[in-house]
């Protein structure tokens, strides 16, 4: 909720201010605090020689001046719900791709016009634009993009947008289920540290498209080095001590290709066997149920021995022209069965054969309650 009112505030404040000046009605909360608040997201970028705001990768942009002070620099009116957009600087000009929100999925690419001051589609010759997650870093003139074709779809596509050409290119595809997260990236020149739900920590090397996986993790970006965490070939975090103190953490990767193991995540997978192995495994269930049903499952003519349908019809008959339950019909029955499914043939076989010798003798009787629940009626002549 305090983002929200962060980001109405700034709209009140700078939405009639035309001038790219820092003015005295221009004071905001510090953009470290800002930040703080938005880290998730890559909220601040430097272009131009200035340093500019996307509060939640929102349409709203901000320069920001001083320590403490943004100006309004967009005058968009419509900004729909879309959050967490990648924002990146390309030959002096503000981009942003992606991201999602109220059930919508971007993989647009969008630049600001700082004539119109507005924000405007970027057409990419072959960019796939049916994807419902992505995830964007940026490594020279390049756009790297990780796009997920759907929802139920486990396989992830790595292209690269080539940012002057405006082309796209794919480049693999693999099984990557659960590599898009939100908990932070840490994005350096070079590489890119992300925290994935399905391994935890892992180093991006943008150049050589290769992952690495590192034998430590973070908490949360550090605030003293701001949410990049990545600075001088070191990348930073902050944790707590066992007094409960808040620490700085540093760690160095130079030579991490060295130092840690290259990450595969599994090439996109063929179903075909799996699939083929699961259907013969059913149909050779399937097979053998109506077996053993066949085997169980008494004939329609099979007839019981006259001494024991005369006891039966003796006991049925003290309960004639009543209901009873099926608990009572079974121990009239002498079913004393375990399998409830051995033991429902065998009362319907029961049943068959009563009713050949003396018709509608037992009735089923469904409640008027519950169809589920059924009682007998009892009628010998």
């Amino acid at each position: 909720m305090h983002l929200f009112i962060i980001i109405a505030a700034l709209t009140s404040v700078f939405r009639s201010n035309p001038s790219f000046e820092a003015s005295a009605g221009a004071q905001v909360e510090a953009p470290q605090l800002l930040q703080e608040k938005s880290q998730q997201h890559n909220s601040f970028v430097d272009c131009e020689g200035k340093t500019w705001f996307n509060p939640e990768g929102t349409l709203h942009l901000f320069e920001v001046v001083g320590d403490s002070a943004a100006i309004r620099v967009d005058k968009s009116i419509h900004h729909g719900t879309t959050y967490g957009r990648f924002l990146f600087c390309h030959d002096d000009k503000l981009f942003m791709f992606g991201g999602q929100g109220m059930f919508i999925f971007q993989t647009a690419l969008i630049y600001f016009d700082k004539n119109n001051r507005e924000w405007f589609d970027q057409k990419i010759e072959g960019l796939p634009n049916n994807r419902v997650k992505s995830y964007a870093t940026q490594y020279g003139d390049s756009l790297i993009v990780f796009t997920k074709p759907n929802i139920d779809a486990s396989s992830i596509e790595l292209g690269v947008v080539n940012l002057n050409t405006n082309t796209y290119q794919k480049v693999s595809e693999f099984d990557g289920a659960g590599f898009f997260t939100e908990d932070f990236t840490l994005r350096g020149e070079r590489i890119d540290y992300l925290e994935t739900r399905l391994s935890k920590s892992l180093i991006f090397d943008k150049a050589d498209l290769r992952f690495y996986k590192p034998n430590f993790a973070f908490l949360v970006p550090s605030r003293d080095y701001g949410t990049s965490g990545i600075i001088d070939q070191e990348i930073f975090a902050e944790s707590l001590d066992g007094s409960n103190n808040r620490i700085l953490k540093k760690f160095s990767f130079a030579g991490y290709k060295t130092n840690f193991p290259e990450y595969h995540f599994n090439s996109k997978r063929n179903y075909t066997y799996w699939w083929a192995l699961l259907a013969i495994a059913t149909v050779s269930v399937v097979f053998g149920v109506v077996i053993y049903r066949k085997k169980t499952t008494p004939t329609t003519d099979e007839s019981l021995p006259e001494a024991n349908l005369t006891e039966m019809l003796v006991e049925l008959k003290n309960f004639n022209n009543q209901l009873i339950d099926a608990q009572k019909l079974q121990s009239i029955l002498n079913l004393n069965y375990g399998n409830p499914d051995s033991m429902r043939v065998k009362m319907n076989a029961k049943i068959r054969a009563i009713n050949a010798e003396y018709p509608n003798a037992i009735e089923r009787v469904k409640s008027s309650e519950d169809s589920r629940l059924v009682s007998y009626r009892i009628s010998i002549k």
